[in-house]
């Protein structure tokens, strides 16, 4: 890596000057010239010529752009940086510049520059790429549009074969999937599809589960162009997957009372002309979600996607859902009001 590094230090800028519009890529083509003259082995002549082409990919994108962003990453990726490729690049990005200007290197910088490479280098980056791919091979349609939105805690959960197997017969099928389960150590994820997105489906699904006293650890709620409603469900339950997804699948609508729940706070978090997000805060309880979900739902609310959160005894669900014609404030107080919170 360092014969990498230090040869592409010494070529990536010899084409400066001369009569060219992209030194890096004639850069590129004196290194083929020389390396060819000195015997350098084809990989070894290969890997120097990336990186004296893509030289200044890392620090464009970590300095000038978004490094968060998926469309950052996504760019990178497509041009080879990943792997090894992109450890050297974040070497080589400090040595170029704290040789070019000692100066121009700063503790800004530096923290730019590793908040890009541990984006692109994290295990969820990883199988948001390899999901893309697997999707790629299977030619599915609209493949941009579904990935945009797609939740990260479901790439970080559940692998990529299951999920490109599955979001393809979503994308192709006219109707409905059923319900499906997966099996992930000593927990169990759960998949709802519905081709129609409309109000109170979630409110729905939360509610089958509660029914059948599968509690809900982690959900995440999603609406994808061309599949529908996807939503997964990380359930507790002793019993086997192929016997919870029977229960699920012959549910149908079934209805349990849901216990009174107490909410600490109620309140909105953003608020835009695309979505409204919105917190509900408090203990642990049963029906917690499920209390939720109905006066969302009541409230004539569309959930965009939603997220789980439960640590210890404490719970934080989040909610985006769709603007309503009534105001932001009216909508807070009827909820409020119905699950009987302080105003």
């Amino acid at each position: 890596d360092w014969r990498i590094i230090s040869w592409s230090c010494m070529y990536h800028d010899l084409a400066k000057g001369l009569h060219s519009d992209d030194h890096s890529k004639l850069g590129v083509e004196i290194v083929k010239r020389d390396f060819k003259r000195y015997g350098f082995a084809k990989s070894f002549t290969e890997e120097v010529s990336w990186l004296v082409n893509n030289h200044l990919e890392l620090s464009i994108a970590a300095f000038r752009k978004n490094p968060k962003a998926r469309k950052t990453w996504e760019d990178l990726e497509g041009k080879g940086v990943q792997g090894a490729r992109l450890w050297r690049l974040a070497i080589f990005t400090v040595i170029d510049i704290l040789a070019t200007n000692p100066e121009a290197w700063s503790a800004w910088k530096a923290q730019l520059l590793h908040d890009l490479v541990e984006v692109l280098s994290a295990e969820v980056t990883q199988k948001y790429f390899s999901l893309k791919n697997t999707l790629q091979k299977k030619n599915l349609k609209g493949l941009e549009e579904i990935l945009s939105g797609f939740d990260p805690l479901v790439l970080e959960e559940l692998p990529a074969h299951l999920l490109a197997d599955d979001l393809k017969r979503a994308r192709e099928s006219s109707k409905s999937l059923e319900p499906l389960v997966f099996k992930k150590g000593a927990g169990l994820w759960l998949r709802f599809h519905s081709k129609i997105d409309q109000e109170g489906v979630l409110a729905n699904y939360v509610q089958r589960l509660y029914s059948l006293g599968l509690g809900i650890r982690q959900a995440a709620i999603q609406t994808l162009p061309g599949v529908g409603v996807y939503d997964w469900f990380q359930v507790s339950s002793a019993k086997s997957p192929e016997i919870v997804e029977k229960m699920v699948r012959n549910s149908g609508v079934l209805k349990a009372e849901v216990p009174s729940v107490s909410y600490d706070r109620i309140d909105w978090i953003t608020i835009d002309d695309e979505e409204w997000t919105l917190s509900f805060r408090g203990r642990d309880q049963a029906g917690f979600l499920t209390s939720a979900t109905q006066a969302l739902a009541r409230a004539g609310l569309n959930v965009k996607s939603a997220r789980v959160h439960t640590w210890g005894r404490q719970v934080d669900d989040i909610f985006s859902v769709r603007p309503s014609e009534q105001e932001p404030e009216v909508v807070l107080k009827n909820i409020k009001s119905e699950l009987n919170v302080k105003m």
